[in-house]
């Protein structure tokens, strides 16, 4: 019974880690970040949220191998080995992009170093890219009333379906303030995940 637990808990671990192969690539990222700017609010919302959503997953997942690494510490007696030496994995996603559709490592067998070491680089990538744009929005929120016409009916589109033509001026401000202020806080989230994975 022991044994038979063992090995559940075992594949449940290399599953775990497999998300880090799976989500943890800057080419799913890259794909939202370029899809189509006039895309309607529902799905630019839905961009959002799925960024953030991987990246979260991500960060849990790095939370989750700390904590066996912290368990397994005291005693040594239950070593659990949870990457292999390799830096493959670092050194292939490092060439030419990948297929977005590129086999998932299978769940008996353990990822290696080189995606950890892929992870904590494309992190701080990301973190810079998240910082630039957060603190664009934040001059653009406290200035949004200088904003050029079409960035206000591009910011309005992500509020609203349809109709901002027909919306009076301050109208217009309110709703680019509301988009502002939620992408503020998206990569406000988005930096915090950052730095918790490559602290972690």
């Amino acid at each position: 019974m022991q044994v038979e637990l063992q090995g559940h808990i075992g594949r449940f671990q290399r599953q775990c880690l497999g998300l880090l192969t799976r989500f943890g690539s800057s080419e799913r990222l890259r794909q939202f970040r370029l899809q189509d700017d006039h895309t309607d609010a529902d799905r630019v919302n839905k961009r959002d949220d799925i960024e953030l959503a991987m990246q979260q997953i991500c960060a849990n997942v790095m939370e989750y191998c700390q904590l066996l690494m912290v368990q397994c510490a005291p005693t040594f007696e239950h070593t659990v080995c949870l990457f292999t030496p390799s830096l493959s994995e670092s050194t292939n996603r490092d060439g030419p992009r990948q297929d977005t559709q590129a086999s998932v490592i299978p769940y008996w067998r353990l990822p290696g170093l080189g995606i950890i070491v892929y992870l904590l680089k494309q992190s701080a990538n990301d973190f810079f890219s998240y910082y630039d744009s957060h603190r664009q929005n934040v001059n653009k929120l406290q200035n949004v009333e200088q904003l050029p016409p079409e960035e206000i009916k591009e910011l309005c589109q992500s509020v609203i379906l349809a109709g901002v033509d027909k919306i009076s001026t301050t109208q217009k401000y309110i709703l680019a303030k509301r988009r502002l202020v939620k992408l503020i806080n998206n990569r406000a989230k988005l930096l915090s995940l950052c730095c918790y994975i490559i602290e972690t």
